[in-house]
């Protein structure tokens, strides 16, 4: 049940359904934590970890908007994928000590909530920031901590945004769709039948672009 003054808005006829679904789940939330919490000029740098999820791939997308340099970890089968929408540099997180090399990045934004937190110092700028939409009592605690500390960690859940807010960044979201400077790469659409399927790829963490649940 959604309530008719909610974070909704009018679907143009250019936005398919299944692309509807996932600018208001992965792509809205990298646009929040990318556009938002962190105020980024161009020729900076960005690490995103889990590149090819939902979160990765929109993230690339928002990140390269922005012109920052954005080197993408996943795995080497998604390197032309990732290259395709606008990474600079590709890393495989498969290859040991696969951050070792690079210099140090002004922004970390980790899909997947995997990094180290040991690990920052020697891949994050001094006053570089850490963001991971993956929630847990250690992002909380670094994140009251890190207040008295040069670098910074940053978790936000966008999901309980004031409506308003939200709905201003799907209508930023819809225009940059419009404008063909951001794709929603859909990997396959489910029947319900099929809704263990789905879920079974999901929870295996090798997830590549978007899967949408269509009830029709």
């Amino acid at each position: 049940k959604v309530k008719k003054d909610g974070a909704i808005l009018n679907k143009p006829q250019e936005l398919s359904f299944e692309e509807a679904a996932c600018i208001c789940d992965g792509t809205i939330t990298s646009y929040y934590f990318i556009t938002q919490l962190i105020k980024a000029k161009a020729g900076e740098s960005i690490l995103i970890n889990g590149a090819t999820g939902s979160l990765g791939l929109a993230a690339i997308q928002i990140a390269k908007n922005l012109e920052l340099r954005v080197t993408a970890v996943c795995s080497e089968k998604n390197f032309d994928l990732v290259k395709e929408l606008g990474a600079d540099q590709v890393v495989s997180y498969k290859k040991e000590n696969y951050l070792e090399g690079f210099k140090k990045f002004d922004f970390i934004f980790d899909c997947v909530g995997k990094i180290n937190y040991q690990d920052l110092p020697n891949i994050l700028q001094e006053n570089g920031h850490y963001m991971s939409p993956v929630i847990s009592r250690k992002i909380i605690t670094r994140q009251l901590l890190d207040r008295f500390k040069s670098q910074k960690v940053r978790f936000a859940a966008v999901g309980m945004l004031p409506k308003n807010e939200i709905k201003k960044l799907l209508k930023e979201l819809i225009e940059l769709k419009a404008n063909k400077s951001i794709s929603i790469p859909i990997k396959k659409t489910f029947k319900f039948d099929n809704v263990i399927e789905a879920h079974k790829i999901i929870d295996s963490g090798h997830k590549t672009g978007n899967y949408v649940l269509n009830h029709v």
